[in-house]
């Protein structure tokens, strides 16, 4: 019960990553996955890209895209994210209900711990040093 959870830790749950959780397919078996945080710069990157590019530059490192569901257990057990610290989750971006390509992204704000999500249009640029979160294989 992902709502429960969430509100007895104090994370706040914005309505465009409510949507997104609304489209999320839980597993029966959720597996366990090793994840990274590289930042653009750490990919290669030196300017701002498309959403896609980004996603390509891990790939092309063999990191993995995670499912959606990812995301709402790693909000759970990433309670120590720094102040001030986001990063977004690698993952093929799902409509929200405006239709819009979105990823879930996770804060840490003056307002304290979030999921949300974020737009991935191809005319958006993510700077080089945004942090997204592939797996990799164990």
């Amino acid at each position: 019960d992902f709502p429960e959870a969430y509100r007895q830790k104090g994370i706040k749950v914005t309505s465009y990553a409510q949507d997104l959780i609304d489209r999320t397919e839980l597993s029966d078996r959720p597996q366990e996955v090793v994840l990274i945080w590289p930042s653009g710069r750490d990919l290669g990157l030196t300017r701002g890209v498309p959403y896609s590019r980004f996603l390509e530059a891990g790939q092309a490192r063999g990191y993995h895209l995670n499912q959606a569901e990812a995301a709402l257990y790693l909000r759970l057990q990433d309670i120590n994210q720094p102040l001030g610290d986001w990063y977004w989750m690698a993952m093929e971006p799902m409509a929200d209900r405006n239709g819009d390509p979105d990823v879930f992204a996770l804060g840490h704000s003056e307002g304290g711990l979030w999921l949300d999500a974020d737009w991935t249009n191809p005319g958006f640029r993510w700077d080089p040093e945004d942090r997204l979160v592939f797996s990799v294989s164990k």
